[in-house]
C-alpha cells in the first residue's frame, strides 16, 4: 500500500522519518496515544478509533489483513527489528534483481555486523519463515537454509 514513507538502513531496523510525522498527526487526531514502558514506547490505538473501510480497495484492506497477521506474531520489538531488517533488505535487492536466502542473509549481516555470530540462525529463521508466509520470494540457492540444520 503506498504510504509516502521513504525508508532508509536505521541503527535499529528501516527508519523513515515520515513514520514519526504520521504518528505526531494522529496522537493531534486522538486516533492513538504512546506511553513509555522502560525506554520504549507502547503505541495503543484509540478504543473508539474505526477504519473507514470506504477509503480503501478490496486489495488494500486484504494487505491490511496481511500486515496485522505478521504483527500480531511479533513477540519483541526485537523480533520486530528482525523481520523489518530481513524485509527491508529483500526489497533492496529486488529493486536490482530477484534475491537468494543468501543474498538477503549477508545484505542483513552487512548492515548489522554486530549480528554476525550473534543472531546467524535467527536472521536464517526469519528468512524461512517470511518465505513460508508469502512475505518474500527469495531464489533458491546454495541452500543458506538447509546447510545449517535449521530444520
Amino acid at each position: 500500500i503506498p504510504t509516502g514513507f521513504h525508508f532508509v538502513e536505521g541503527s535499529y531496523g528501516p527508519y523513515a522519518k515520515e513514520v514519526k510525522d504520521a504518528i505526531t498527526v494522529l496522537s493531534n487526531a486522538n486516533y492513538m496515544t504512546e506511553q513509555k514502558l522502560g525506554r520504549m514506547v507502547e503505541t495503543i490505538v484509540a478504543p473508539s478509533f474505526v477504519l473507514p473501510q470506504n477509503l480503501f480497495t478490496e486489495e488494500e484492506i486484504d494487505r491490511a489483513d496481511h500486515a496485522f497477521d505478521l504483527l500480531s506474531r511479533m513477540k519483541s520489538t526485537d523480533q520486530a527489528e528482525m523481520i523489518a531488517t530481513v524485509l527491508f533488505s529483500y526489497d533492496e535487492i529486488q529493486k536490482r534483481e530477484q534475491p537468494t536466502e543468501q543474498q538477503v542473509y549477508d545484505h542483513v549481516m552487512a548492515w548489522k555486523p554486530r549480528w554476525k555470530g550473534v543472531k546467524d540462525l535467527e536472521v536464517q529463521t526469519a528468512i524461512y519463515d517470511l518465505s513460508s508466509l508469502g512475505w518474500m520470494r527469495p531464489r533458491e540457492d546454495s541452500g543458506l537454509l538447509e546447510d545449517n540444520n535449521l530444520f
